[in-house]
Formats: C-alpha cells, structure tokens, sequence
C-alpha cells in the first residue's frame, strides 16, 4: 500500500523515475496497481517533449516485464501471470515486441 501511494505521488511529476524504480529494483514489492501504473508512467514518459523512439510505451518489452512479475517480492495474481506468459508465447514476435491491439485483445 505505501509502496503504492508513494508511486502515485512519484508519477505526478516523474513518469521517469517509475520507470526507473519498476524497472531496475526487483527488491520493491509490487502488485496489479503498481503493474498499471508503470505503464501510466512509461506512457507519460514517452509524451514528454524530446523523447526519442526508445521511451514511453515503444521501449516496453515483454520478456523483461514477464521477469520482473515473476519475481520473488511480486504479488501479481498468478492466473494474469499465466494469461501473460501464454500472450508471449503465442505473440510469435522478436525481442519480445508486441503489437498493443494483439496485448488488449488476448490479455
């Protein structure tokens, strides 16, 4: 919860930073609200004037959010855990790109 809230707060005024902090510390616990919230974040981080072709929601890569759910401190519900390793596996993409209407329509 505080996790949360403090993340919240964050992402008012540095997208980035979540980004940073989701990506980057697998030691921060997280949940589905934080899970949403860093893709509030990467999308608002790519809206920022200057962002290059690698920010926001065109740097998302599937196999390392896959990862980072996975993790030991992750309290995502595991059967969205299990929709999502099936969409990877049958996304049929390299590098782990995957087309955002293909995301919403199996997930």
């Amino acid at each position: 919860q505080i996790q949360f809230e403090f993340l919240m707060e964050l992402n008012q005024s540095y997208p980035e930073a979540v980004v940073d902090r989701f990506e980057n510390y697998m030691e921060f616990c997280i949940d589905d609200r934080i899970a949403l919230l860093y893709f509030n974040a990467l999308n608002r981080a790519g809206a920022g004037a200057g962002s290059g072709d690698r920010s926001g929601l065109k740097a998302f890569n599937l196999n390392s959010f896959i990862k980072r759910i996975n993790a030991p401190n992750s309290m995502i519900d595991p059967l969205k855990m299990q929709s999502l390793i099936e969409l990877h596996g049958s996304s049929g993409t390299s590098g782990g790109k995957i087309n955002k209407t293909v995301m919403a329509t199996k997930a």
